[in-house]
């Protein structure tokens, strides 16, 4: 029998192997070095000004200076990531190792160590068979290979979850000082990752006290007390290697924003954004998601394994269930719950799938005893779950792959054509990734465009939780909150005229489209110089792509009294131009006389429709035949007898 466990422990470490071996090539072959998004922003930026500069402190040399959303202002033209800086961290020692690209490398290694760690944890608490289907259902989980892609903090979240989690249980079922020490290091490594695993606690503090309680049950009173020195040595090794790892955060918090306890969620007042009557709003979205897209099919079973577990193994059902069921709670709580596709919230749940895989696992592994007929069917579950799971994966890691390809030839590009120190102007979405591609001074479209502002501006008029800081809003506002769109075109020309004068490199990145908006605003100051174009791709809400052209047009002044010309593009700069001084005067004129743009519109509306109408009389009055002459005559010869 022996003989035979340790046959079985061999294969299922063998078929482990080659599972994180598969999902690592899955992620190689889809692996491009290159983010989007808000969210990525403040995780990448902040590493590479940590990699360049030893600090996450982002400095501006302007007011209107582009700054990301999750960005927080903490000073006048200081600001830090909301974010915890556990991923940045790892990303900074990478990119300080390896360069640019190596930082993008780190969630792929985290992925594949997490589907590692799960294996081991479900090994360990349920059995080998179970441990190498609990890394099969995470390596082929969409949301776990896409997020180890990304440049967001889901791989580390859950890999130092699992990594801790696993600790824990062999601390709880056999002590020992390492695995005390571990389980503190990697649990509290998970905060400083996401503030939200700070939940993780609970199941630690859980099983502290368990083992307390039942530390050398029956023994005499002698190995009692040794039992309970013991149990304190490890307790003191598990809180050190939390405090090693939660010191340099808790230090950042102190500089950063003032207090240890402090982050910048708090600046936001998103901290306090948990609240019963979105718990009421969002619980039916929480279940729907976490099956599709989240763990199909195993959800309902771990949540049926951990009632199984709660009626016949306590300890195992304590440590999984307050893994699980805080997080549920708490995210399903949280005010910012899209409800449209489901992968940006089930995103908040990814650091749950382990304790729900693992609990479906005990229920299917356990709950029916072993029989040729069973194993068969459990086989064949698992195989069309991975199956469609692995389906649907390829095809969501191809989408990504594109996007990011794009993105990496946008920052290919700008890097070859522009040197550091260059100004760039682009829409916030493209600035969002051109931050990390270089050392540049960024200016948003939208900082110089009234309607945007005022968008922005409406955070100012609630006080509910919100992801943009209210004194960045503040500051906005402050400083072009009251400017009209003339006096903002005029002040976004002074900004370039001045820096192309000094002899500084000025550069906008737009599809050709939107360069007629551009160079309506800027008037007849510059030149446009294409200097570079290529194509870019994007993917609708049902599936379809969309090509487009990007272009790099660097700004030139026109030199005074140059002419236009006739030619077909200087009639379409005429034209932009045109088309914004007349959104300007309208702009005025409705400042200048309230209300009077109603009637005014209705006037020409009316008078439109008066001319139609002329029109179509005048269209009808030439169809009109004409009246036969005889009829004429007679008509007029009986006018002249009477």
């Amino acid at each position: 029998m022996e003989g035979s466990s340790s046959r079985s422990d061999w294969l299922a470490g063998l078929a482990a192997a080659a599972v994180v071996g598969l999902f690592g090539l899955m992620l190689a072959g889809f692996f491009v070095p290159a983010y989007d998004g808000t969210d990525e922003n403040g995780y990448l930026c902040a590493a590479r000004r940590l990699a360049l500069t030893g600090a996450a402190t982002k400095h501006t040399t302007h007011p209107l200076e582009f700054v990301s959303g999750n960005v927080v202002q903490t000073g006048d033209s200081v600001f830090y990531p909301k974010y915890p800086l556990g991923y940045p961290w790892l990303a900074a020692l990478a990119y300080r190792l390896g360069g640019e690209s190596a930082a993008f490398w780190v969630n792929p290694l985290l992925a594949t160590l997490a589907v590692a760690g799960i294996f081991l944890l479900a090994r360990a608490m349920v059995g080998a068979l179970a441990g190498v289907l609990a890394a099969l259902v995470l390596a082929t989980n969409s949301l776990h290979a896409g997020f180890g892609l990304s440049a967001l903090s889901h791989s580390g979240a859950i890999c130092f979850a699992i990594w801790g989690m696993f600790y824990l249980w062999r601390w709880t079922q056999s002590g020992g000082w390492w695995n005390a020490f571990a389980a503190g290091g990697f649990t509290a490594y998970t905060y400083t990752i996401r503030y939200s695993e700070a939940l993780l606690v609970v199941p630690v503090v859980a099983m502290v006290l368990w083992r307390y309680f039942n530390r050398a049950e029956g023994a005499t009173p002698t190995a009692r007390l040794l039992a309970g020195r013991r149990w304190r040595w490890e307790v003191g090794g598990m809180a050190l290697g939390a405090a090693l790892l939660l010191a340099p955060l808790w230090a950042y918090h102190w500089s950063a924003f003032g207090a240890p306890w402090r982050n910048g969620y708090d600046l936001c007042g998103e901290s306090t954004g948990f609240a019963w009557k979105w718990f009421q709003e969002n619980w039916w979205l929480m279940l729907t998601r976490l099956n599709a897209p989240g763990l199909l099919l195993i959800f309902p079973l771990g949540l049926a394994g951990l009632a199984y577990l709660t009626a016949h193994d306590r300890k195992r059902a304590l440590l999984l269930g307050l893994w699980l069921v805080p997080t549920l709670l708490l995210y399903s709580a949280y005010y910012w719950a899209p409800q449209g596709e489901g992968r940006s919230y089930v995103r908040f749940f990814v650091s749950v799938f382990p304790p729900l895989i693992v609990c479906a696992l005990a229920l299917l592994c356990e709950a029916v005893k072993p029989r040729p007929g069973w194993s068969l069917a459990l086989g064949g579950f698992f195989a069309v779950v991975t199956t469609y799971n692995l389906r649907s994966t390829l095809t969501d890691l191809e989408v990504q792959m594109q996007r990011l390809q794009h993105i990496r030839r946008s920052w290919d590009m700008v890097q070859r054509h522009m040197p550091a120190g260059s100004i760039l102007l682009a829409a916030r979405g493209g600035l969002n990734h051109l931050e990390f591609a270089g050392d540049y001074e960024l200016y948003a479209l939208e900082t110089f465009d009234r309607n945007a502002i005022q968008s922005s501006l409406k955070i100012l008029n609630h006080n509910d939780p919100h992801p943009l800081q209210r004194r960045k809003a503040q500051e906005l506002a402050r400083t072009v909150g009251a400017l009209t769109d003339g006096q903002l075109a005029n002040l976004q020309r002074s900004l370039l005229a001045s820096n192309v004068a000094s002899g500084r490199r000025v550069a906008v990145v737009c599809p050709p489209d939107q360069l007629r908006s551009v160079r309506g605003r800027l008037g007849e100051a510059f030149i446009y110089e294409p200097m570079t174009e290529w194509l870019q791709t994007s993917f609708g809400k049902t599936g379809e792509v969309r090509v487009s052209a990007m272009r790099l047009y660097q700004l030139q002044a026109r030199p005074p009294g140059m002419p236009s010309g006739e030619s077909l593009a200087a009639l379409e700069e005429k034209a932009d131009q045109l088309e914004f001084q007349m959104k300007v005067l309208r702009a005025d004129f409705a400042t200048a006389y309230p209300g009077a743009q109603k009637s005014l519109d209705e006037i020409r509306n009316s008078e439109q429709q008066l001319r139609e109408l002329r029109e179509k009389i005048k269209r009808q009055a030439g169809r009109k035949p004409p009246a036969p002459a005889t009829n004429l005559a007679g008509r007029a010869e009986l006018r002249t007898t009477r």
